[in-house]
């Protein structure tokens, strides 16, 4: 069976044979795949040798933003039934850790969990493979056409998830209204940095919530990006590495920061955007350097003014049910906006062009692994 994917060191995308699944075992399910997304995870995980094939093999098969259709379910299935869309979590279980037990699989103590299509086990881009079930999502049929989004909304739905977490400590405060209020960022304010998938995709979740939401990018004022800005009802700001110094200026106070660019210049300036008691939630990193910042203005802006940073990576299957009804959400608020982040589509015998860095006007790139 052709998969794709890459033997680490290479620094190039392959064909990787691998064979036929099988039928499921009680608890797994046979997956025909239709789609998967492709994110700058996948672009590192070839450009920079960062992937661990499973044991025994030389090569890693990639993928791990998937949607499938289920062929055939295990006696011990329930949830799910042949026919039905699914999408599924990358992060699964090291066996061992309190965290894993509780089903909290993306907050593994151990160190030692697998991640399909980046660590130690294969992922998606494949034509059929089985998977555990309990991993596993119902995908509803409305939803078909933008599910393969529900990977990277997930891991925005951890970001909000755990911001708002930390930011219960505040007292009779927007931050303390009911978890599944609908309106409960009613009265916040964000920033949220870079406009790829991830950055776009938890603006229009704020947006929905009710929040006053401000979206940093490098891209043009009248570029792709900035338009669904403005489409879903949030405040674009274009930068450049000159100007990202003054966004405290520019956007004023934020209640919170999220940084989704991984980019040190801009999440320098996201931070010091923070209004005081405010948090800061980082799911892109901070590639690069920033020679104009001293750990002591970093830690003492947070003593002085009671602010908190908290980092993510991968999300659960809860995170993924949030995503899936936010998605509902937007198609129904802003079907068109959603729709536009994915920018191309790339039949799977010519993959390649997905992997290529996006420019401006490219959000979401997909390969399409079979029909349906």
């Amino acid at each position: 069976m052709r998969c794709l994917g890459v033997v680490p060191g290479t620094c190039r995308l392959d064909v990787v044979e691998r064979p036929d699944p099988g039928l499921p075992g009680d608890d797994q399910i046979l997956v025909e795949m239709l789609e998967c997304g492709v994110c700058g995870t996948d672009r590192h995980l070839i450009e920079r040798g960062w992937g661990r094939p499973p044991a025994g093999e030389a090569a890693l098969v990639l993928g791990h933003e998937p949607l499938g259709r289920v062929l055939k379910v295990g006696k011990a299935v329930r949830h799910l039934q042949a026919g039905d869309y699914v999408t599924a979590t990358n992060q699964r279980s090291c066996g061992a850790c309190p965290s894993c037990a509780a089903g909290e699989v993306d907050l593994c103590t151990a160190a030692a969990g697998t991640g399909r299509g980046i660590s130690g086990m294969d992922g998606f881009l494949r034509p059929r493979l089985l998977d555990d079930a309990a991993f596993s999502v119902r995908v509803p049929d409305g939803l078909r056409d933008v599910a393969v989004l529900t990977e990277p909304l997930a891991v925005g739905e951890k970001m909000i998830e755990q911001v708002r977490q930390v930011q219960r400590r505040l007292p009779a405060t927007p931050w303390s209204t009911p978890a599944d209020a609908s309106d409960w960022a009613a009265g916040l304010r964000f920033a949220v940095g870079g406009a790829g998938p991830v950055g776009l995709l938890i603006a229009m979740a704020l947006c929905c919530h009710g929040a006053d939401v401000q979206v940093v990018d490098r891209s043009p004022l009248d570029g792709l990006k900035a338009k669904l800005v403005t489409a879903i009802g949030a405040r674009y700001h274009p930068i450049d590495g000159h100007d990202a110094q003054d966004l405290a200026q520019r956007l004023g106070p934020v209640d919170c920061a999220i940084e989704a660019a991984g980019s040190a210049e801009l999440c320098v300036g996201l931070w010091r955007s923070l209004a005081r008691n405010g948090v800061m939630g980082m799911v892109g990193g901070a590639a690069g350097s920033h020679a104009g910042l001293h750990p002591r203005e970093v830690f003492g802006q947070a003593l002085g003014r009671n602010q908190a940073l908290v980092g993510i990576v991968a999300s659960n299957r809860r995170h993924f049910s949030l995503a899936l009804e936010d998605l509902e959400r937007f198609e129904t608020r802003f079907p068109s906006a959603v729709r536009a982040l994915i920018t191309a589509r790339h039949p799977f015998d010519h993959a390649d062009g997905a992997f290529s860095a996006p420019d401006a006007d490219h959000i979401k790139q997909v390969i399409q692994v079979g029909n349906g």
